[in-house]
């Protein structure tokens, strides 16, 4: 017996010393992680990306003798890392492996065993890392796992009829269900950080459900003390994002720094047009339309029609470079990740049109128009009319 406590107790510390992060202020912490990975994984296969509490992003680590250090800073509770590794043993897709990690010094280590049927993912030594899957999100992908079976199923019978509103139709309810299925997981774990968690990147993230349903359904169901967490603020501004952007929102406002230095604030802007571009450099169908917006641009006055492309990319000079091949005419501002929150920006490109009035009148997701013929109409239909 007391060699099993002395076997459990470090865990315990660690789950203990990452629920304190909950009730420390908001302000920025760093973490710093070790990697060390299995001899036999090839370094181009291995993709790594970071949320530091307010969005994901991809890193390309530099890595030496099969290891490599990750330092970044990150807001809230934890950060999350998050590993994939193709691998010719996986039959269901790509698999990702997530671990949450804390401002205390900390350690990964990948290792390949006898059993080569496994994804050298699938093993390793943690230290001062907690893995998602050992907390319950394997537990909860266990439980939608037969509504997911149905989607891929039908997507693998129908996918050449999809186009057809008869079966477009079944296979968004099937996808629904998934959803609905995951938020009764969610409901019955409510009172863990780890249902914060999967609620932010699982629904806040995502349009499968009405915003205002899930904003709802997070005030009621979650308990006070994790509403207030940065986290749950981050849920709450997402949240209102998508609702705000929909077509009869009122898109709110920003103010910032264009590639010139001059400030741009959305709501100075009132009495005339302006589309909003949300784009990257590494985007090829955002670098597509760009001809596209060229031909816009042209068409109508600055005077009747302000266009604002708004970059997400995380290198500066890749945007720099992208803005050098493709000379676009309209102005230019490297965005930031509190921006892509209160905008609720999932994919990209992402275009929204907004009225003299600050409401959007135009959602290329809401209109699914990735080629951008029902914005050219209703432009055609209201600023050539001015």
């Amino acid at each position: 017996m007391k060699t099993t406590i002395i076997r459990l107790f470090p865990k315990l510390l660690l789950l203990i010393l990452f629920a304190l992060h909950t009730h420390v202020s908001f302000c920025q912490k760093k973490t710093q992680v070790t990697v060390n990975l299995a001899p036999v994984m090839t370094s181009k296969r291995l993709t790594v990306s970071i949320d530091n509490g307010v969005s994901e992003k991809k890193i390309t680590p530099v890595i030496i003798n099969n290891t490599f250090t990750i330092e970044k800073n990150y807001y809230g509770r934890c950060a999350t890392i998050t590993f994939s590794y193709p691998d010719s043993t996986e039959i269901n897709g790509v698999p990702c492996f997530s671990f949450w990690v804390s401002d205390t010094p900390a350690t990964i280590d990948f290792y390949q065993t006898g059993d080569k049927r496994n994804n050298p993912l699938h093993n390793y030594k943690l230290t001062n890392v907690i893995a998602l899957a050992s907390i319950g999100q394997d537990a909860y992908s266990k439980h939608i796992e037969k509504e997911n079976r149905e989607v891929k199923n039908y997507y693998l019978t129908y996918r050449d009829s999809l186009d057809n509103p008869k079966y477009a139709t079944i296979f968004e309810q099937k996808q629904t269900n998934v959803a609905l299925k995951g938020l009764e997981y969610i409901k019955a774990n409510v009172n863990s950080y780890l249902a914060l968690f999967l609620f932010k990147h699982e629904y806040a993230s995502s349009s499968r459900l009405p915003a205002k349903n899930l904003l709802q359904y997070f005030r009621t169901v979650f308990p006070d003390s994790l509403q207030q967490t940065f986290e749950g603020k981050e849920i709450v501004k997402r949240l209102n994002g998508c609702i705000n952007t929909k077509k009869g929102g009122e898109a709110p406002d920003f103010t910032m720094k264009d590639t010139h230095s001059n400030t741009v604030t959305l709501s100075a802007l009132k009495g005339k047009f302006v589309l909003l571009d949300f784009w990257a450099s590494w985007c090829g169908p955002c670098r597509r339309l760009t001809p596209l917006l060229k031909a816009i641009r042209e068409k109508y006055q600055e005077e009747k029609l302000t266009i604002i492309a708004l970059s997400l990319d995380d290198d500066e000079q890749a945007f720099k470079a992208a803005l050098e091949k493709d000379q676009p005419t309209w102005t230019q501002i490297f965005a930031d990740d509190n921006l892509r929150n209160s905008y609720a920006i999932g994919s990209i490109p992402h275009l929204l049109l907004i009225d003299g009035r600050g409401m959007v009148v135009y959602n290329m997701e809401e209109e699914n128009d990735y080629d951008i013929k029902k914005l050219e109409k209703l432009l055609q239909e209201t600023i050539a009319k001015m």
